[in-house]
């Protein structure tokens, strides 16, 4: 396997109360075995804040190598996707837009899932991460950003994050009105409710939010929708709606997670572990017990689906990583 080699910029900054340290490090990245033996991955920026090391989220050692190791390597895949949904070349610019075309392609079962499919979303999961890095390196060159506004960027195992959910509290406006919120979820898990921003490319987040608000749980300054162009980040992206909620539980094993989710929660998963979160969903009944876990049944967007976890079409046992129940919106 290629040595996975972390090379940071050494930088110090100083401000009031934190000092940020870009440290200079070599290591083998543990997460990404899809790609990390064709494309050199490095570390992201460790900050030190509040005089504790916090890692970041593993960023490609150079983004032009990447992309063109990637079109490379899924030229036929890639070509699909652009044909399709009439895109420009893979380049940094528009990855995001190829990753909602793949999992809606997948979604339909137009394209079936394989390594390929797999290599390109993980290659798209760590795009993801070189953003949320440089969102993070704009934020710490300020000397006024907020706990909230960094915290909630970082992962979720980093000490600056738990610090944060541990201070931070919900403010308790209603209570979620379960029923409202399941009859919701089971009228629209296959379709769009266009009253909404749609994004029908990746939707599950902006889903799970609207089953919220059909549960009676309404605008808050970290989390709220007004119009189509009016919406939190919260709203909109899994990673951001788990730590903005908190998670109430969580497990590597799938037995445990489903003896321990109940109706009307929400429900998530870092597929990688790697401290972002990837996907939400939302349990509307639970069921009897099966061979290795309880079975529950799951409404949620990308892919669109009502099922049972022992149905053909849902797949939330095979789930590898971190499964979450999180703390119901109030």
């Amino acid at each position: 396997m290629k040595k996975i080699i972390a090379a940071l910029i050494s930088l110090t900054l100083f401000y009031s109360s934190t000092v940020c340290v870009f440290a200079i490090e070599n290591q083998e990245c543990p997460y990404y075995e899809e790609i990390a033996d064709v494309i050199e991955l490095k570390k992201g920026p460790v900050l030190y804040l509040n005089e504790k090391r916090n890692d970041t989220y593993w960023e490609f050692s150079d983004n032009e190598e990447a992309f063109k190791t990637i079109n490379s390597l899924e030229h036929d895949l890639i070509s699909i996707l652009s044909t399709n949904y009439n895109l420009d070349n893979l380049e940094k610019s528009n990855w995001l837009d190829y990753k909602n075309a793949l999992e809606n392609e997948i979604s339909l079962n137009h394209i079936s899932e394989s390594f390929h499919t797999q290599r390109l979303l993980t290659f798209f999961n760590v795009c993801d991460n070189c953003d949320l890095n440089n969102e993070i390196r704009q934020i710490v060159k300020t000397d006024d950003y907020s706990m909230d506004e960094l915290a909630v960027l970082m992962p979720y195992t980093s000490p600056y994050y738990k610090e944060y959910e541990r201070k931070a509290t919900i403010n308790t406006y209603t209570t979620m009105n379960v029923t409202n919120a399941i009859n919701y979820a089971d009228k629209w898990a296959s379709s769009y409710n266009y009253s909404y921003a749609c994004f029908i490319n990746g939707d599950c987040t902006n889903f799970a939010s609207q089953i919220a608000r059909a549960g009676g749980i309404s605008n808050r300054s970290n989390w709220y929708y007004n119009s189509t162009q009016s919406y939190s980040t919260s709203w909109v992206r899994a990673d951001t709606f788990v730590k903005t909620w908190k998670v109430a539980y969580s497990t590597t094993s799938f037995k445990t997670f489903s003896n321990k989710v109940s109706k009307g929660k929400f429900i998530a998963y870092d597929s990688e572990a790697d401290g972002k979160w990837n996907h939400v969903a939302f349990v509307t009944a639970i069921g009897s017990q099966k061979s290795n876990y309880r079975d529950f049944k799951i409404a949620q967007h990308t892919k669109n689906y009502h099922a049972w976890v022992s149905s053909d079409t849902n797949g939330w046992e095979n789930v590898s990583g971190l499964k979450a129940i999180i703390n119901t919106p109030n």
